[in-house]
C-alpha cells in the first residue's frame, strides 16, 4: 500500500506540485476533487 505523504485540495495544485518538484513528500502527493 502506498504511504501518502499529504493530501491537498483542488485549489492547492499549485502547492502540490512545488512540493513535489522541490522533493518535499516523501509518499504520494494527492490532489483531492
Amino acid at each position: 500500500r502506498p504511504h501518502i505523504s499529504a493530501t491537498y485540495t483542488l485549489e492547492q495544485t499549485a502547492e502540490a506540485m512545488y512540493s513535489l518538484m522541490n522533493r518535499q513528500s516523501m509518499g504520494k502527493v494527492v490532489v483531492e476533487l
